[in-house]
């Protein structure tokens, strides 16, 4: 099965007598989440700027959760100069305590 099956089915029956009866269903075909855009091992100095991107796909849609140090990145140290949105980290103005591990998970509601 492959989303392209997805859609309306509908099933007539007929006998030649009377009216024909039928019935519709329809069909969402589910996948699991895959990575488009994984993050990359960044390395830069103090000062400078990094981003890390993430994309996924799969139906539903996924949800992109970032961690750092394996941790979700709300519980990281806040920084004023760390903008994260749900496909990308972008730190400015780096400092030594910006160092670690970012990753990002893609999670859908059926695990």
């Amino acid at each position: 099965m492959d989303f392209e099956d997805s859609g309306a089915y509908t099933c007539e029956a007929s006998n030649g007598v009377g009216l024909a009866k039928s019935y519709s269903i329809n069909l969402e075909v589910l996948a699991k989440p895959r990575f488009i855009t994984e993050p990359e091992i960044q390395t830069a100095a103090e000062g400078e700027e990094v981003s890390f991107e993430c994309k996924a796909d799969g139906f539903p849609a996924p949800e992109i959760k970032w961690i750092h140090n394996g941790k979700p990145i709300r519980e990281a140290e806040d920084n004023p100069d760390r903008i994260v949105t749900p496909e990308k980290i972008t730190i400015r103005n780096l400092r030594k305590t910006d160092t670690g591990n970012y990753g990002c998970n893609s999670t859908y509601d059926l695990g």
